[in-house]
């Protein structure tokens, strides 16, 4: 009995091995177009976004609060009442259409993740 357990436990193991890869490269793919939208979306209205190599750890895209007029976007220090936590309502509108939210990194940076 032990020998057939033994086996379906390898087959198992082979199986995830093949799959779980391929589920995370579809993960990606799919949510890479959201972002890839809601970035292009922003861009339009004039949103200072930007992308790096640090979006693996980071988020998929950033939004620049040291940018040329980027206080109509986002501010740390001295949002108008009508933001929320720093972030005006338009910006937060376009990222929930796209299941996604922004959170700050630090006081001039914000990061784009899945909501």
């Amino acid at each position: 009995m032990g020998g057939i357990l033994k086996g379906i436990e390898t087959e198992l193991s082979v199986l995830c091995d093949v799959a779980i890869p391929h589920i995370k490269l579809l993960r990606l793919k799919l949510m890479n177009t959201k972002y890839k939208l809601a970035y292009q979306a922003l861009k339009v209205m004039g949103v200072p976004v930007f992308t790096n190599a640090d979006n693996d750890r980071l988020g998929n895209f950033f939004i620049d609060g040291e940018a040329r007029r980027s206080d109509e976007w986002i501010s740390y220090h001295f949002p108008p009442p009508h933001f929320i936590f720093g972030v005006n309502p338009a910006l937060e509108s376009i990222l929930s259409q796209f299941n996604l939210r922004c959170e700050w990194v630090n006081p001039s940076l914000m990061a784009v993740y899945e909501s």
